[in-house]
């Protein structure tokens, strides 16, 4: 009995394994997420005054990237406001503190979500769970749905959810649907590479592919723009 739990415990890390490998080979190897490209790195021939930063060779445009540096407002906010005084005024976002001011940090912790973030879409986009993981196209179906909610109840139609959707609430609806359908390919693929069926795919088994994901993905940043961007928009 001894045996077959000694054996059974070393077969755990081999399935997390089996999950892992066959989308690590998906991104391309290089500094971790978060980091700044090396000013002598070639940058995407896509670069434009409206590409932030690009993850893996996938843009970031400032229409993608301003909501999420507003949503994560909060976080840096509650890390520095013991020290920084009224977080509603631009003293508080643009004076510098301690030789570092908050509107870097929150551009940094914002480029770190939509690292995490565009790692996952592109592993989606591989395992055939959606076409398209561009900005556009995300606005694109946020309309068309849009649209047919407003059809819907003109014609006295029941409809679930908001009557409109806004940006925040369907990026956010549109990336949860997509995480679950990702967790499910990726059960599938270990069941596949033989991983033991009765071990489902775990938050902490997820989690660690996410991580490896990102240790692999290829952050570049566009200088002109990220060092301008302000809660506003441009600076």
């Amino acid at each position: 009995m001894e045996l077959k739990v000694g054996i059974r415990a070393l077969l755990l890390p081999i399935s997390l394994l089996l999950l892992i490998l066959p989308l690590l080979f998906t991104a391309c190897s290089a500094a971790p997420a978060g980091m700044n490209a090396e000013a002598d790195t070639e940058q995407p021939s896509e670069a434009s005054d409206d590409v932030v930063a690009w993850i893996n060779n996938e843009p970031i445009t400032i229409g993608e990237w301003m909501p999420r540096m507003l949503e994560l407002r909060s976080v840096v906010a509650a890390e520095w406001e013991p020290s920084s005084g009224d977080v509603s005024s631009d003293s508080f976002w643009y004076e510098a503190q301690n030789g570092h001011m908050p509107i870097e940090a929150l551009r940094k912790l914002a480029l770190d979500r939509l690292a995490e973030i565009k790692v996952q879409q592109i592993a989606a986009r591989n395992a055939g769970i959606i076409e398209d993981i561009s900005y556009q196209a995300f606005l694109a179906g946020m309309e068309k749905e849009n649209s047919q909610r407003k059809s819907r109840l003109a014609k006295g139609q029941t409809i679930y959810g908001p009557k409109q959707y806004s940006e925040k609430v369907y990026y956010a609806y549109t990336l949860a649907n997509m995480v679950i359908e990702l967790k499910a390919h990726l059960e599938d693929a270990a069941d596949a590479n033989g991983a033991a069926s009765s071990h489902p795919l775990t938050h902490a088994s997820y989690e660690s592919w996410l991580t490896e994901q990102l240790s692999a993905a290829d952050v570049q940043i566009n200088p002109s723009v990220y060092s301008r961007l302000k809660l506003s928009g441009l600076q």
